[in-house]
């Protein structure tokens, strides 16, 4: 995982375990094979850090009387976001994503921006580059940058549900974002890996996922206290027993919510147990499950489904444009529509006042044949380099990431050559050759029955709505670029759809389109890294 922290359902920090798997596996590549054995204490170190932790950011908490549940289409005081600073000196889209989303929001609302304190060094030249786009100098005084522990982006993961307490106060409702069944269950995964170098490679990447996630869990901590202090704002917080994500907890009205199936089950699938919670806690007495998105993938709601104004609900229509020639695409759109059908019919039984407003969506973003051949020529080498126990050792992943830079020993090159009867392994006949040489199939059929490792969804449903003090509407709405030319077209008409449905939807909202590109491989848009904090009368 980036340290963007790819959108993932490895939620809790297990430190004291997580580093001894790494450590175990470093030394294991020592001559004499020994695992290492960790300081006196260092071990008990880490279990009582870990407790105090959970104590302290994460124990549940007394349920906050509350009068109401506040909805994300009323007035909006500010949208919070989180800066990833690193990333966006080194990445230009990433940057110019953030940019413009400050660009459409400074001019109506403030926007409260966390970046990690290990970046403070970047603040210098991000805000030279800040006073020197016109379209947001003007507003800057609009924009508080708060140091924070936030390694992630995906700010709507981690802030807090607000509600309005029944004595004048602001609630910050601050459950888990934890899912301790599936972070083991990938440490599992990662320990029954035979080949102790991949077994490293990993435990790095899940280590990543977790430090994307340490941290980032204290952002209601941070906001309420920027609220007291900053704004005069009194606020309480509430953390139900319960493990959630905003993405996957969607508001229909204050008594009501959408939830996923995939939350139900990080909460032990008990379903009576979870809405009493959620009564008990939110004030919510409906909860109505539905169906996640098909695949290894993002498994919150808000990219299928959003309540965007009172008794409005957006729902994405199944991906158009999917092809058929591989057989796990073919599979994915029945399973697709079959899907998007079965919650449409739930949220029209739920709320048969509310009006449902379908929004295309475009196709995944899918391995393309390139794709597929790469991946598939590095098994085929694995293989070869197994076969003549030659020791040379390399992170697929990685070296997929870094195509172009990717080489290897030449004498190795050239007995691949050789063994393989081509003249060049860079070639696309030569990688095909090479696939079907160690692989022992024919490239078209691997090729058919190629399944992706991960399904990059997009979706226009992600967007943000936002009411400003003086009453402005505003809708931030997801843009992709066509991933071939055969896309444009269908883009092109998808975007004028688009329009019509948010139209429709909010008919008074300005519709500013924000490239989101850059995130798809990340499994998240517009929705999943802001945040709106609402404006009370009477709490400020």
């Amino acid at each position: 995982m980036p340290s963007l922290s790819l959108k993932t359902t490895s939620l809790k920090l297990l430190a004291g375990a997580a580093l001894w798997c790494i450590w175990t596996e470093l030394s294991a590549q020592g001559s004499n094979n020994s695992a290492l054995v960790l300081p006196g204490g260092e071990e008990s170190l880490w279990e009582s850090v870990s407790a105090e932790y959970d104590t302290v950011y994460r124990k549940a908490s007394e349920a906050v009387p509350l009068e109401r549940l506040l909805m994300p289409w009323e007035t909006t005081r500010a949208v919070a976001l989180a800066l990833p600073l690193g990333e966006l000196e080194e990445n230009k889209d990433l940057e110019s994503l953030f940019k413009d989303t400050l660009a459409a929001l400074l001019p109506r609302v403030e926007v409260v921006a966390y970046y990690h304190r290990l970046d403070r060094r970047a603040l210098g030249a991000f805000w030279g580059r800040l006073e020197s786009d016109d379209r947001i100098a003007p507003y800057l005084n609009r924009l508080s940058l708060e140091a924070s522990e936030a390694f992630s982006i995906w700010m709507r993961d981690f802030g807090p549900q607000f509600a309005k307490g029944i004595e004048d106060s602001l609630v910050l409702l601050d459950p888990s974002v934890g899912d301790p069944g599936a972070t083991r269950g990938q440490l599992f995964d990662v320990k029954t890996t035979e080949d102790p170098i991949q077994q490293h490679f990993k435990m790095v990447e899940e280590l990543g996922n977790l430090r994307g996630l340490e941290g980032s869990d204290r952002i209601p901590v941070l906001m309420a206290g920027m609220l007291e202090a900053k704004w005069g704002i009194e606020t309480q917080l509430s953390r139900p027993p319960l493990y959630l994500q905003g993405g996957d907890f969607l508001p229909v009205n204050t008594k009501a919510a959408l939830v996923s199936e995939s939350t139900l089950r990080a909460n032990g699938g008990t379903a009576q147990n979870f809405r009493k919670t959620v009564e008990k806690y939110y004030g919510v007495d409906t909860i109505v499950f539905l169906e996640n998105l098909p695949g290894k993938t993002i498994e919150h709601l808000d990219f299928v489904v959003q309540p965007i104004r009172e008794n409005v609900v957006l729902m994405a229509e199944p991906p158009q444009g999917i092809k058929g020639k591989r057989s796990y695409h073919r599979l994915l759109d029945q399973e697709l529509k079959a899907s998007f059908a079965r919650n449409e019919a739930i949220v029209r039984k739920a709320f048969p006042e509310s009006t449902i407003i379908k929004v295309p969506m475009p196709p995944p973003a899918f391995d393309s044949d390139e794709d597929v051949r790469r991946e598939l020529f590095l098994k085929a080498l694995q293989v070869f380099v197994t076969e003549e126990r030659i020791a040379m050792r390399f992170d697929p992943a990685l070296a997929l990431a870094n195509w172009d830079a990717f080489e290897f020993n030449p004498r190795i090159e050239s007995k691949l050559e050789a063994d393989a009867g081509i003249a060049d392994w860079k070639s696309s006949t030569g990688q095909e050759r090479v696939i079907e040489r160690y692989l022992g199939e024919t490239y078209p059929d691997l090729l058919a029955s190629h399944v992706e490792p991960q399904i990059n969804y997009r979706s226009y449903v992600n967007s943000l709505f936002v009411k400003s003090l003086d009453g402005g509407e505003i809708v931030l709405i997801p843009r992709f670029k066509a991933r071939s030319e055969d896309e444009k077209a269908l883009m092109t008409e998808l975007e004028k759809q688009v329009v019509a449905a948010y139209k429709k939807a909010c008919p008074d909202a300005e519709q500013i389109w924000i490239d989101c590109t850059v995130l798809t491989d990340f499994m998240g848009m517009i929705h999943c890294f802001t945040l709106t904090i609402p404006s009370i009368t009477g709490l400020e």
